[in-house]
C-alpha cells in the first residue's frame, strides 16, 4: 500500500517556505501536491520526492485553517490520515490534519530533520549542556539562594531557607539592627518567585525608604518591583485601571496605603504575599488594613524593635500574623515565663542535636518570630568612640551650633580621604548647618532630610557615596537614621544627640553593619556643661551605648520614667546617680533579654546543622566553571559581543547577528557582567551572574524551549566500523502541562533521557557517553547533511519511532518515581506539621490545609506526563580519517 493517501499533508524539503501541501491525486507512480500558499499543484515521483510527511506530537501546539490553536494531547490514524486529539481553551477538540493551517512552524525536531532544517553540532551541544545545566539546578539544595549579590552568612541563609520553602509563610522578622532583615525578605521573596510559590507582591514601606528598597530589591536580587505612587495612580486613573492590577510585584509608600481609596484598589486584588517594613509603627487602624490584604496568603513583618511599643504591640504583631494562635494577651504572658524553664533545659542539649531541634519546634514562637543577634552573629566592625569637648563664649555672639560647624569644618580638613555622616535632629538643623559651610568656609555638601523628595533623597545619597567626585560630608536629619545604609563611610559625627536610646542606635547602625570590614569612629563635639555633654555621659557610661550595640532602650526608658529628665537638668549628684542607676538598670535588662524566651529565639533562628551546607553549596556554586562555559556558548552563538574589562569584569552587548529578542540586563551600549561574587559586591554597576540571574535563566528558555539545536548531522571517523554505519541520538522529555507551578520544573519534572542507538535499533547508551561522543564527532555542512537524511529517511523514522516507544516506557516510570519522590517529601511535611500541632500551637492550620491542596495538585499533575522528543541527531561514520 502506498506511503500516501488523499489529503495528507506533507513539507516540501526543497522549499520549505511553501509551508503545508495537500496530497490531491495519486497517479500510478507519481503523486500530486497542491500547496495554499501559492495555489500550485506540483507532481512528484513517488519513490523518491524531495517531501517529508509533516506530524504533530504530543504537546505541540497546531493551527486550524481557521486561525484558531490547540494543544496536542493524542494522535490516531483513520484511512491514512492523522486526526489529532487536543483541547482549545481548555475544551477538547479532533482536529484532522486536512484542517490545519498551511503556515506551520517546524517544531518536532523528526520534521524538521527530515525536511533538512539541520543545526550545527555546537548548537546541538549548547542545547543538552542547558539541558543539564537546567537538570543540576532545579535538584540545587539552595535553589532560590544563589542569584543574590550578597555575603553569604549561615543566619542569612537559615531564615531565607526554612521561611522561604513554606507554603503562605507568615513571620515576623526581627533580627537586631545591622543583621540583615531587608536581605532575608528578598531572598525569601526570591526563593517564593523562582519556585512558582508566590506570583504577586505587594511591598509597604515607609516614604523616606522607598526609592532605596526599589533600588536594594533589583541590585541585589535582581527583582523589578514597580513604584505605586500617587503619579502611578493618577495615571491608571486615567484609563479607569486598578493601578495594582497592572504589576505583579508593587512596591507602596506606607502614606499611600492610608488614603481609603488605595486601599480600596489594594484589597481588591488577590496578593500571594504582602511585606511590611519597620512594622513597629503601624497604628491599630494600619494593622487592621494589613490584616484584611494578607488574609490568606503569606505575611512577612520586618522590625529590629518589636518589643519598642511593649508587650502589648509586639503582641499585636503576632496576631496580625496568627490571630487564631495569639488571641488572648494574658496567655501569652503566662506562656511569656514559662520558656526560661525551656531554655535551661535547651542549654544542656548539645548544639544542633536531634534532641535540641525537637525541644525548639514544640515550643515557643520560632515558626512565627525569628530573631538573631549580634552577640550570636560574627562580622561586626568595632566601635571607637571619640567625644570632643569644645570651648563656647556666650558673649562672643556666637550659637553651640556655630562653635561646632567650626570644628566639623576643621576635623574634615585634617581627614580628607574619609567620608562622614553628620547626624542631627531637624531639617532646620540640617540646612543652618549646610548653609554655614558653604558662606564661612566654602564647603559644599550633600543633604538628606524629610523636606527632599525620594528621588532628591536618592540623588543625595549617591552624590555622598561617590568616591572620586561626591561630597565628603553628607548632613543628614533623623531621617537618614532608618534604613539607610552608609557602610563605605569612615565616621558618624552627632551634631546633636537623640534623647530615645533607639533613635541613637539607629543612627549607629547606618555604619555598624554586618559585612563592614573596618573600624568606624563615632564622634560627639559638645561645649562643655550643655545638655548634649550629659547625654553623652549618660549614654557612654550608663549604657555604653557607643561602644557596643544597645537593644535595651525601650525596657530603659520604661524602667526610669521621670527620673531620666530630672537627673539630667539635675545637680551633680543627681546626674551622678542616674548615670548609676542607669548602669545597674542596663545590666538587668540584658540580663533578662538573655534569659528565657531571647535565648530559644537565638537558638532557632539559625540552626548551624542546616544553614552550613546550604553556605556550602551556593559557595561550591561560585566556584564552578559550568555556568561560564555555558554563557560564553550562548553569546556566541545568539551573537552577544563580549570583551574583557579586566580579569574578573566583562562588557557585553548586542552584535551584529544578535539572535535574542532582548536579554535581560544588557544594554544596547553594553553592560558589565561578573561571575564572581566579590566583584560583585565591590561594584555596584557590575551585574553578578548566577544560576539564578534574569539573563541566564532565560538564556536557558531559549536554547530549551525553542528549536535552537534540536537536529543536527554529524560526520564520525572510526575506522573500526565501516563506512556508512549510522546511528540516531536521541534526548527525549518528559512534562506536566497541568504542574501548579510556572517555568523550568514543569517543563523538565525528570531528567531528559537519552537513547543512542544504531541502524538496527540496538540500545547503545550505556556503551558510549555523549562526552566520548562528542570528542570524535565532526562537523558537516547542512546540504550534505540533508542529503544523508534523506537517503535514510525510511529506516531512521522507523528506528525512532521503535525507540520513542521505549523511552515513553522508561520516562513514565521516571515520572513516577519522581512523583513518589516528591509526594513523600510532602507527606512528610505534612505529618510534621500535624504532629507538632498537637503540641505547639504556633503551627497554622491554614499551612497544614495549603500542603494538603499542593500534594493533590502535584499528584494529579503526575498522573498525565506528556513526552516528547526533544532533541533528534544523525551521525554517520565516514570510516578511516582521511
Amino acid at each position: 500500500m502506498s506511503e500516501f493517501a488523499i489529503g495528507q499533508r506533507w513539507l516540501s524539503e526543497t522549499e520549505i517556505e511553501l509551508g503545508l501541501g495537500v496530497v490531491t491525486g495519486i497517479n500510478g507512480r507519481q503523486v500530486s501536491i497542491m500547496f495554499p500558499a501559492n495555489g500550485e499543484i506540483r507532481a512528484y515521483a513517488s519513490h523518491n520526492a524531495p517531501l517529508t510527511r509533516f506530524r504533530l506530537d504530543q504537546e505541540d501546539t497546531g493551527t486550524h485553517s481557521d486561525g484558531w490553536t490547540f494543544s496536542v494531547q493524542d494522535h490516531d490514524d483513520v484511512d491514512g490520515l492523522i486526526v489529532y486529539a487536543g483541547t482549545r481553551d481548555g475544551e477538547a477538540v479532533q482536529v484532522p490534519e486536512t484542517q490545519l493551517h498551511y503556515q506551520v512552524q517546524l517544531s518536532s525536531p523528526l520534521n524538521r530533520l527530515l525536511a533538512g532544517q539541520l543545526d550545527r553540532v555546537n548548537h546541538y551541544n549548547l542545547r543538552q549542556q542547558a539541558g543539564n545545566a537546567m537538570r543540576h539546578w532545579l535538584d540545587h539544595p539552595a535553589r532560590g539562594l544563589l542569584g543574590a549579590r550578597i555575603d553569604v552568612l549561615p543566619h542569612q541563609m537559615y531564615v531565607a531557607h526554612s521561611v522561604g520553602q513554606r507554603v503562605k509563610p507568615r513571620v515576623l522578622l526581627a533580627d537586631e539592627v545591622g543583621l540583615g532583615k531587608t536581605i532575608e525578605a528578598g531572598l525569601i521573596l526570591q526563593t517564593q518567585l523562582l519556585n512558582a510559590l508566590a506570583q504577586r507582591v505587594l511591598i509597604r514601606v515607609p516614604d523616606p525608604l522607598l526609592h532605596q528598597w526599589m533600588i536594594e530589591l533589583r541590585r541585589r536580587f535582581n527583582l523589578a518591583f514597580s513604584i505605586i505612587d500617587e503619579s502611578f495612580c493618577e495615571a491608571a486613573a486615567e484609563s479607569g485601571q486598578n493601578p495594582f492590577e497592572q504589576v505583579q510585584l508593587a512596591l507602596c509608600p506606607a502614606s499611600l496605603l492610608d488614603d481609603e481609596d488605595v486601599q480600596m484598589q489594594a484589597l481588591a486584588c488577590d496578593w500571594d504575599m504582602v511585606v511590611v517594613d519597620e512594622a513597629h509603627q503601624l497604628s491599630a487602624e494600619q494593622r487592621d488594613l494589613i490584616g484584611d490584604l494578607a488574609e490568606g496568603c503569606g505575611l512577612l513583618l520586618l522590625t529590629a524593635t518589636p518589643d519598642q511599643g511593649g508587650a502589648d504591640t509586639h503582641f499585636a504583631q503576632l496576631n496580625l500574623l496568627d490571630p487564631e494562635r495569639f488571641h488572648d494577651l494574658a496567655a501569652f504572658r503566662a506562656e511569656q515565663q514559662q520558656y526560661q524553664q525551656v531554655a535551661t533545659e535547651a542549654a544542656g542539649l548539645a548544639a544542633d542535636s536531634d534532641a535540641l531541634n525537637t525541644l525548639l519546634d514544640e515550643h515557643g514562637t520560632g515558626r512565627v518570630l525569628l530573631r538573631n543577634t549580634r552577640a550570636n552573629v560574627s562580622g561586626f566592625p568595632t566601635r571607637q568612640y571619640h567625644p570632643h569637648e569644645l570651648e563656647h563664649d556666650a558673649l562672643s555672639g556666637e550659637s553651640e551650633l556655630d562653635v561646632k560647624v567650626a570644628w566639623l569644618h576643621a576635623f574634615a580638613r585634617q581627614h580628607g580621604g574619609d567620608k562622614m555622616l553628620v547626624m542631627m535632629q531637624t531639617q532646620t538643623q540640617v540646612e543652618e548647618v549646610a548653609a554655614s559651610l558653604r558662606v564661612k568656609f566654602g564647603r559644599h555638601c550633600a543633604l538628606f532630610h524629610e523636606g527632599m523628595t525620594l528621588i532628591e533623597r536618592d540623588r543625595a545619597a549617591a552624590f555622598f557615596a561617590d568616591q572620586e567626585d561626591g561630597a565628603q560630608l553628607l548632613l543628614s536629619s533623623e531621617i537618614g537614621g532608618e534604613g539607610r545604609n552608609f557602610q563605605f563611610a569612615r565616621h558618624v559625627i552627632m551634631l546633636d544627640l537623640p534623647e530615645h536610646p533607639d533613635k541613637l542606635e539607629q543612627r549607629i547602625g547606618r555604619l555598624d553593619r554586618i559585612g563592614q570590614l573596618d573600624t568606624f569612629d563615632i564622634h560627639v563635639p559638645m561645649v562643655a556643661g550643655s545638655l548634649d555633654a550629659r547625654l553623652a555621659t549618660w549614654y557612654h557610661q550608663g549604657m555604653q551605648a557607643f561602644t557596643q550595640a544597645n537593644a535595651t532602650g525601650h525596657a530603659l526608658l520604661l524602667s526610669l520614667g521621670r527620673k531620666l529628665k530630672k537627673g539630667l537638668q539635675g545637680s551633680e549628684d543627681e546626674f551622678a546617680a542616674l548615670v548609676e542607676q542607669t548602669a545597674a538598670q542596663v545590666a538587668t535588662i540584658r540580663e533578662h533579654m538573655g534569659a528565657g524566651r531571647d535565648r530559644l529565639l537565638e537558638l532557632n533562628s539559625c540552626r548551624l546543622s542546616v544553614a552550613k551546607p546550604l553556605c556550602d553549596a551556593v559557595l561550591a556554586s561560585d566556584q564552578s566553571t559550568e555556568l561560564a562555559t555555558f554563557m560564553f556558548s550562548f553569546w556566541d552563538q545568539f551573537g552577544v559581543d563580549v570583551e574583557d574589562k579586566d580579569d574578573q569584569r566583562l562588557i557585553i552587548k548586542p552584535g551584529q547577528n544578535f539572535a535574542a529578542n532582548g536579554l535581560p540586563g544588557m544594554d544596547e551600549e553594553g553592560s558589565l557582567v561578573t561571575f564572581d561574587r566579590r566583584t560583585a559586591l565591590h561594584y555596584d554597576d557590575v551585574q553578578f551572574l548566577t544560576w539564578e540571574h534574569p539573563q541566564v535563566l532565560t538564556a536557558l528558555e531559549l536554547v530549551m524551549t525553542e528549536q535552537h539545536g534540536s537536529t543536527t548531522v554529524a560526520i564520525l571517523k572510526n575506522k573500526a566500523l565501516p563506512a556508512g554505519h549510522w546511528f540516531v541520538e536521541m534526548n527525549v522529555r518528559a512534562s506536566l502541562p497541568s504542574a501548579p507551578t510556572l517555568g523550568l520544573e514543569k517543563l523538565y519534572p525528570t531528567p531528559t533521557l537519552r537513547i543512542l542507538s544504531d541502524a538496527q535499533g540496538r540500545n547503545l547508551s550505556a556503551k558510549i557517553s555523549a562526552d566520548t561522543l562528542n570528542k570524535q564527532l565532526h562537523f558537516v555542512n547542512k546540504k550534505t547533511g540533508a542529503q544523508m537524511v534523506k537517503a535514510l529517511r525510511q529506516p531512521l523514522q522507523q528506528v525512532v519511532k521503535s525507540q520513542m516507544d521505549e523511552a515513553q516506557t522508561l520516562l513514565l516510570a521516571s515520572c513516577q518515581q519522581a512523583a513518589t519522590k516528591r509526594l513523600t517529601q510532602i507527606d512528610q511535611d505534612i505529618q510534621r506539621l500535624q504532629s507538632l500541632k498537637m503540641r505547639n500551637p504556633s503551627i497554622r492550620q491554614d499551612e497544614i490545609d495549603s500542603l494538603q491542596a499542593l500534594r493533590q495538585q502535584w499528584h494529579d499533575a503526575y498522573a498525565a506526563p506528556q513526552v516528547s522528543l526533544d532533541s533528534l541527531r544523525l551521525i554517520i561514520n565516514a570510516g578511516a580519517d582521511s
